[in-house]
């Protein structure tokens, strides 16, 4: 131990003695520093929360406890520095209040327990509280009178520790106990965290200390320090202040002090002359060098460095270089057919489409937290801002929102009632658990009721293990689907489809392309293609080298908007700096609904329904599906077109699945029941599928049957 010592005394004063050597401008300080906390508590609170307490009133304590760290220092003027410290601390203190408690039924203190008597009692009451904290304290030293300090800042602490020990103690008569508690000592609590312990505690401190020169700019600086706490660290009205009596060390850093160099160039040069196509002016750019330095010290402060530099150059001299540039623009059909020299046509269409609400929850293996059920749950702030308006046109985005679609109608609809299904895969450590079930269903109903205020007794929860039209068990896309909740209800507005109006925009072609056809002897360095209508930038595309084919979406926002001529803008630039430019047009048509119905064009309004999904393998048209279809057919007119589009998920063989899309686009048909020269029907399957089938509800919205309405309007 003597040893370690030694060696820390060692490293000290070789440091004294290498800062002696320096004399030179300051950089700024570091050190360190350690001391004494003399904490300090005020207090005006009569218990914690949570723990009984027969105080009439806790107003103070005190208590001890030390406080260490780094330090750093940076001068800026000659008495003026900026300071900052990262440390530890401990402010604990000890709350004690005594109290005489009068007329006191009083027990012997030995079996067995026989009441001795009624008198007065006193009795202490104490709470000692253990806090540490890890602090940044930035401030500023101001030496007013030569060596002596005066500090001041602020100090952000961050508990460590916050708890403490509670008890109440009779003090006299010495031979009794409380007559319940049995004991002299009640109300008693030991390591509990401080209620309402705050993440960060700030205080304001003001300081003295003294400079005590160790060594050329480094100083002992014995220092007091008051600490004003300004927030409290309990619920309860009680703040931690505390004085500090400690010693800091500060050394000095310099700015480092370079060797004086003299440099003596020597140069030998060789020059190749070249000729480049399109350069627009002579240069001459250095190709290779070496260099060779010679070493000389003219003094101990002083040394001379001859450089020979052998550089090799080359000369480039112009020659004409060629640039063209050529725009060719045309369209594309939705087919993915060349239209040439369109002209584009922007149309207005009025569209509704119903989303399908997929009333299940699922739920990873083996767990019922429900949030990891892909869901969007909200807080109770946040489900007051909830609105079905705000909705995003996205099925499922929507599906996301279920749970709070459900929330909100059974709000709207008190005498609504649902049922909560809470279902297993029935495998593996599911097997036979319909406690766990039960727990699914069980956090879905406690959401509804804590974050929507749904009565329990609107809800009833039932168990089983798998669901009663289980997935398919022998795939993992079935035994995970049948991980779920589900929800039904006495009420169908509460698992209704979210029905959405617009009117969109549909282009005339959807496409335009744009082919640019640059010739540069030079190359390519930059090349931009935008895309303006009237001053107003509908689309940019840039690039370096030679420029690509661009496709303009015409469909995506920002659409032209007025009845003028796009211009499509090609911009190339040469790696020698030369500019070619060239521009071509396409007219712009605008079919506003208003336009088609004043001058009788042809204008229609487009429906999209959505069926909720299909049980697996199924092609039934019942329940929630057989209202939606009969609500279809209400709003089908003699003169509408029909289209209806089957689909699959990914489970099962392609040829099977667009088999099984077309039994379900079938018995939608018998209900429908639409004229054939009206209708067009598409067994799709699972050649195309509609959401991404990783997820069971992706899935289970791909087993759905799309019916599109036409309907023309006059």
């Amino acid at each position: 131990m003597m040893r370690k010592y030694s060696l820390i005394l060692v490293l000290i004063i070789s440091t004294i003695c290498l800062n002696a050597q320096e004399n030179r401008d300051v950089m700024f300080y570091w050190g360190a520093y350690g001391g004494l906390n003399l904490n300090m508590h005020t207090a005006d609170f009569q218990k914690l929360p949570g723990y009984p307490n027969c105080c009439p009133k806790f107003t103070g304590g005190n208590g001890t406890g030390f406080d260490f760290g780094a330090l750093f220092e940076y001068p800026l003027q000659s008495k003026l520095n900026l300071t900052a410290r990262v440390g530890l601390n401990s402010l604990g203190a000890d709350l004690s209040e005594t109290q005489i408690i009068g007329n006191s039924e009083l027990v012997s203190s030995t079996p067995p327990y026989e009441t001795v008597g009624v008198a007065n009692a006193e009795s202490e009451y104490l709470i000692e509280s253990s806090l540490q904290t890890f602090y940044i304290e930035p401030g500023v030293d101001y030496e007013f009178v030569k060596g002596l300090l005066l500090s001041g800042g602020f100090r952000l602490g961050f508990p460590l520790e916050g708890t403490f020990d509670q008890s109440e103690t009779l003090l006299t008569p010495n031979d009794v106990i409380f007559k319940n508690e049995q004991s002299r000592i009640r109300n008693e609590s030991q390591g509990d965290e401080i209620p309402g312990l705050p993440g960060t505690l700030f205080h304001l401190y003001l300081g003295l200390g003294y400079k005590v020169p160790i060594g050329p700019n480094s100083f002992l600086v014995p220092e007091v320090r008051y600490y004003q706490a300004l927030n409290q660290i309990s619920s309860e009205s009680w703040y931690a202040s505390n004085l500090k009596l400690g010693v800091a060390v500060k050394f000095p850093v310099y700015e480092s002090q370079e060797m004086k160099r003299i440099q003596e160039y020597r140069y030998e040069r060789d020059t190749l002359t070249t000729y480049i196509v399109g350069l627009k002016s002579p240069s001459i750019k250095l190709v290779s060098e070496s260099r060779k330095s010679l070493f000389n010290m003219i003094d101990p402060s002083t040394e001379v460095e001859i450089i020979t530099v052998t550089e090799n150059y080359l000369q480039e001299l112009p020659k004409d270089a060629i640039l063209t540039v050529a725009l060719n623009t045309y369209g594309l059909s939705t087919e993915g057919a060349v239209v040439e020299n369109p002209t584009i046509i922007i149309e207005e269409i009025e569209s509704e489409e119903l989303f399908p609400i997929l009333p299940y929850v699922f739920f990873p293996e083996s767990s019922s937290d429900l949030n990891s059920s892909k869901l969007n749950l909200l807080s109770k702030t946040e489900q007051a801002q909830f609105g079905m308006d705000d909705l995003p046109w996205a099925t499922l985005e929507i599906y996301a929102q279920m749970l709070n679609i459900v929330g909100k109608r059974l709000q709207e609809n008190p005498s609504a009632k649902i049922t909560l299904t809470g279902t297993n895969s029935n495998s593996n450590s599911e097997r036979g658990n319909t406690e766990l079930s039960r727990q699914r269903a069980n956090n879905v109903s406690k959401y509804l009721e804590t974050v929507w205020d749904i009565n329990p007794n609107r809800m009833t929860i039932q168990a089983r293990n798998l669901p009663e039209f289980p997935g398919n068990i022998d795939r993992p896309e079935g035994v995970e689907e049948n991980r779920r909740v589900e929800i039904s209800s006495n009420n169908s507005a509460i698992l209704s489809p979210v029905s959405m109006k617009d009117i969109i925009r549909k282009a005339n072609p959807p496409t335009l392309m744009a082919d640019p056809i640059v010739q540069s002897d030079a190359g390519v360095a930059e090349w931009s293609i935008n895309i303006m209508q009237d001053n107003v930038l509908l689309r940019d595309f840039k690039g370096t080298g030679n420029p690509e084919r661009v496709r303009w979406d015409i469909e995506i926002e920002p659409i032209p908007t007025l009845e003028r001529p796009v211009q499509i803008n090609l911009d190339v630039k040469d790696k020698l700096g030369q500019i070619g430019s060239v521009s071509d047009s396409r007219d712009i048509k605008q079919l506003t609904i208003r336009k088609k119905r004043f001058e009788m064009k042809d204008d229609k309004r487009v429906e999209k329904y959505s069926l909720i999904l299909f049980d697996y393998d199924k092609a039934d048209i019942k329940g929630i599906n057989k209202s939606i279809v009969d609500e279809i057919k209400k709003k089908i007119e003699p003169n509408s077109k029909v289209t209806i589009l089957g689909y699959a998920d990914r489970t099962g063989e392609f040829e099977y699945n667009r088999e099984l899309a077309g039994r379900r686009t079938a018995e939608v048909q018998k209900i429908l029941n639409v004229k054939p020269e009206n209708l067009a029907i598409r067994n799709i399957g699972s050649d195309i599928l509609l959401f991404d089938n990783n997820s069971p509800f992706g899935r289970s919205y791909c087993r759905t049957v799309q019916i599109i309405v036409e309907t023309p309007v006059n």
